[in-house]
């Protein structure tokens, strides 16, 4: 005897096949909300490192800048090799005096005025370099003092002095200042009592008369000054660029066990345009370039704009997809620069 169980019939084919189309429906449905909300955040993610790269850039600079000139009151600006600057810092150099120029505790280059381009700085960038003292080093808190001989290329421990050359390192890079005035040096060699600034890697060094050391000893020889003691102390040279690899760098002059480091602060960094603040008398103004010994004498504030962008595409759909873009603009003041020039010192030394 056969049994037919009501309901027990099965589903038709038109009935399957209804079934079917809505899961599929749904399944790419589905897939479609969630490519949406992949893509999504993966945008929140470039977006993120965009800005945390932003924010690097920013703080790094603005704490460099609040740091300039720091320590460093009624200390006249350093002599340095013309070479040495269009080299490193800016290509157009102010007021330079045969093959030296003094550069201030800030210094322009601002990529529109540019007299060439200079070597792995991405074109369209500006740059700027600052110096602060490292006020990190145990052994320089108190200058190290000596005095200039050997053709100009060696200070020797003044007896006043009871440290001996144990705290420096050859290689290392230094600030040397007088009555007369200051200059950097690399250390090429050393003694118990001495250290020698002969020829470096960084073009630092001039020896003879009227050389680098030379000259913060005696001045200008043709005055017939007396030599003074001279002072050694660390201070750090720093400049701020972005280079062909859209990396914004920190390069240091005056580090410890080292004559220069470069650090990358920022990466997918599109663009860096600096202004600067004069106090000028009378006159507020906002320049692009510290393009004349008295703007250098009147800036107190740098305005600093940086541009980064995503690291992949993330605008747009297939070939038509481009990278976001991200701007900061921040104003840092100089507090040290405007005690510095009320003490700035005469060109009389002190022996």
């Amino acid at each position: 005897m056969k049994r037919h169980l009501d309901g027990q019939a099965g589903f038709s084919l038109p009935e399957l096949l209804v079934s079917m189309g809505i899961i599929i429906i749904i399944v790419t449905a589905a897939f479609a909300l969630m490519k949406q909300s992949l893509r999504m955040s993966n945008t929140s993610l470039e977006m993120t490192d965009a800005q945390q790269q932003l924010r690097n850039a920013q703080e790094q600079i603005r704490r460099d800048l609040l740091n300039t000139g720091d320590q460093l009151m009624g200390v006249s600006d350093p002599r340095v090799p013309l070479t040495f600057v269009t080299q490193n810092i800016t290509t157009n150099p102010v007021n330079p005096v045969g093959q030296y120029v003094q550069i201030p505790f800030v210094v322009s280059d601002d990529a529109a005025l540019r007299a060439f381009a200079p070597t792995n700085v991405l074109n369209g960038t500006d740059r700027i370099t600052v110096m602060s003292k490292d006020i990190d080093d145990p052994n320089l808190i108190d200058p190290w003092k000596g005095t200039v001989g050997g053709g100009g290329t060696v200070i020797t421990k003044a007896s006043t002095e009871l440290r001996n050359t144990s705290i420096f390192n050859v290689g290392e890079v230094y600030f040397i200042y007088s009555g007369y005035g200051s200059t950097f040096g690399a250390i090429t060699a050393k003694t118990a009592t001495s250290l020698t600034f002969g020829s470096d890697t960084y073009g630092l060094n001039r020896s003879g008369n009227g050389g680098t050391l030379d000259f913060v000893s005696v001045g200008d020889r043709a005055q017939g000054n007396p030599a003074v003691t001279v002072n050694v102390i660390r201070v750090k040279l720093i400049t701020f660029y972005v280079d062909n690899d859209m990396r914004l760098i920190r390069r240091i002059y005056g580090i410890p066990g080292s004559g220069m480091r470069e650090d990358v602060v920022a990466e997918h960094v599109k663009n860096c345009e600096i202004k600067y603040d004069l106090s000028l008398p009378n006159l507020w103004q906002r320049v692009d370039q510290l393009d004349t010994a008295e703007r250098q004498a009147a800036v107190r504030q740098v305005q600093v704009s940086f541009t980064t962008e995503t690291a992949h595409n993330v605008n747009g759909a297939g070939a038509a997809q481009t990278r976001q873009e991200i701007s900061s603009t921040t104003s840092t003041g100089l507090r040290n620069m405007e005690f510095n020039e009320a003490l700035q010192p005469t060109p009389v030394p002190t022996p």
